[in-house]
């Protein structure tokens, strides 16, 4: 996910956040939300959706079939040589990759040259040649499962990856989801006790917002949330009589 279309910063843009806080929908600023923002919740989340998405059974034109089970996210310490990747269960036929990609050996090589070879800026760990490819194949080598299934389906990868970009949009679920707001939520009990408990002796003009040392709230924010108190105590009693 880092550094890719459906990273957390690629779906939840910075002036979404700060246009909902200028238009009083929510309360906590930019910096709030990204300090508190809870990225295993969200990777889970993508998790889920590549689950409804990719498990199940895909196969191509030559008679490759593949089953799928997404199991995890798997996140690297440093990203300077490997990013974010799901982590799958993929049960296949040994023996048909074999047969396909031995008939088909000299664009599959192509294929390994093309984007399995080392230069500067990038490392690969796979082998970049059919002949070493195989060796690696045959002792089950994680890497060298990859490189086959990528080759074997990938006009199937390139067609699915908008569409899987678009379903993760469609189904991530809202940016406030994903926060942890129980500090912004404690301030805003605070206030909102106070005003309930000092209401007729109060005007929100006057009420000096400075006494409560928020590190979260700001002054707009208070009188907003002060303001929707107000309200809701008018109507309640308006509605008694």
């Amino acid at each position: 996910m880092y550094d890719s279309h459906i990273s957390s910063d690629s779906i939840f843009d910075d002036y979404t956040i700060n246009d909902d806080k200028e238009n009083g929908y929510i309360h906590y600023d930019v910096d709030y939300f990204w300090e508190n923002f809870q990225n295993d919740k969200y990777k889970k989340r993508i998790n889920e959706l590549a689950s409804e998405f990719l498990d199940g059974k895909i196969d191509n034109d030559n008679g490759v079939e593949i089953t799928i089970k997404c199991k995890e996210i798997y996140s690297p310490k440093e990203y300077n040589f490997a990013t974010d990747e799901i982590v799958m269960d993929v049960t296949y036929s040994k023996m048909r990759i074999l047969q396909v990609v031995k008939k088909d050996h000299e664009n599959f090589n192509q294929f390994l040259k093309d984007n399995y070879t080392s230069y500067d800026g990038f490392m690969s760990f796979t082998s970049n040649n059919f002949d070493d490819w195989l060796v690696d194949f045959e002792e089950n080598e994680i890497r060298s499962v990859g490189a086959v299934l990528s080759y074997l389906f990938q006009e199937r990868i390139t067609e699915n990856r908008y569409e899987f970009e678009t379903f993760v949009v469609e189904g991530i679920g809202y940016y406030s989801e994903y926060i942890d707001s129980s500090e912004y939520e404690s301030e805003v009990v605070i206030l909102e006790t106070y005003i309930k408990d000092n209401y007729k002796d109060l005007n929100i003009d006057t009420i000096d917002f400075d006494q409560f040392e928020f590190e979260i709230l700001d002054t707009e924010s208070c009188k907003s949330i002060s303001k929707e108190v107000f309200e809701k105590i008018e109507s309640n009693t308006m509605s008694m009589f």
